[in-house]
């Protein structure tokens, strides 16, 4: 009997842990080859992009502009002027950063789902909260590095 019991115990377990899986959530990627973007209006309703850009040492980057992604490939990198920077930590699928410029800092939480981050954000320039879903748009061609900047 003890033979038998012992196989049927595995299965039951085995089972018992493939159902507790298939229900666990996977650890989501960030993603390094783009960047995110979403979708905002002005005090005149004229739109504009908030992007994200991250990188693999922990930096991230931040810019709010008109342009489409293919338009910031020449300027939006590490080390720019007039682009907030800051450093990302990732548990699980939370991720937390702020970023700093010349004109203050935002603070910024949210969670990873698939190639879109829900992020709430406050800014200690102009108190404004915000949640915002920002999509992944990925650069078919690397982004041209600062140095290569005429």
């Amino acid at each position: 009997m003890n033979r038998v019991m012992c196989p049927l115990a595995f299965l039951l377990l085995s089972a018992a842990g493939c159902a507790a899986t298939s229900t666990h959530r996977f650890h989501q990627q960030l993603r390094y080859d783009g960047l995110y973007r979403s979708a905002a209006r002005d005090e005149d309703s004229t739109p504009y992009w908030h992007y994200l850009r991250f990188y693999v040492d922990g930096s991230v980057i931040a810019v709010s502009s008109t342009g489409q992604p293919e338009d910031l490939k020449r300027w939006f990198a590490k080390g720019k002027p007039d682009i907030s920077m800051g450093e990302f930590s990732i548990e699980g699928e939370r991720l937390s950063f702020s970023t700093v410029s010349n004109r203050g800092s935002v603070d910024y939480t949210g969670e990873i789902v698939g190639d879109r981050l829900h992020i709430h954000s406050y800014s200690h320039i102009n108190q404004h909260r915000a949640e915002d879903v920002y999509i992944f748009v990925k650069w078919e061609t690397e982004p041209i590095a600062p140095e290569e900047v005429p």
